[in-house]
């Protein structure tokens, strides 16, 4: 039979458990004389569920992704793109450059790259070079006319 409800993630099942536990703990700890041993097991808890926060989200979800991609072959994680770093978008559109499969995704992919040397890692020397690389191997690509142009009225400003 078909089950159209929530499909909870193993992680949430632990964290609920670990919260419930904890709060628990604590009540029945307000609750009795001598409750220090409760209150103990509510701190204990508290702390597994903190380093279960921090293991899932520092260790596991980034080791998930690192196996998925050496299984799949790619380079970069799966996912939201704004998780990416500056290096994997580099090594993207470096890969974007070379193989890409049109003239026009290695031109804008040529462009993306000076942009990000140019703006995020002021490197214009390494930006330059790679527009120039790819002025070279496609000097007839019509994108050139636009680019040209937009970086004059830049300069104007």
């Amino acid at each position: 039979m078909y089950h159209s409800g929530p499909n909870p993630e193993p992680s949430k099942i632990v964290r609920a458990f670990l919260a419930t536990g904890s709060i628990f703990f604590a009540v029945i700890g307000f609750f009795l004389e001598d409750g220090t041993r409760f209150f103990a097991a509510s701190g204990a808890l508290s702390v597994m569920w903190l380093l279960w926060d921090v293991a899932v989200d520092q260790v596991f979800v980034p080791l998930e992704y690192w196996i998925e991609d050496m299984v799949a072959g790619r380079a970069l994680p799966k996912g939201d793109s704004s998780r990416w770093s500056v290096y994997d978008r580099i090594r993207l559109l470096e890969d974007r450059f070379e193989n890409g499969t049109t003239r026009r995704m290695r031109v804008h992919a040529a462009i993306r790259l000076s942009e990000i040397f140019e703006l995020q890692l002021k490197d214009p020397d390494r930006a330059r070079e790679v527009i120039e690389t790819a002025k070279e191997q496609f000097p007839e690509a019509p994108t050139w006319k636009s680019y040209d142009a937009a970086r004059a009225r830049k300069r104007k400003r």
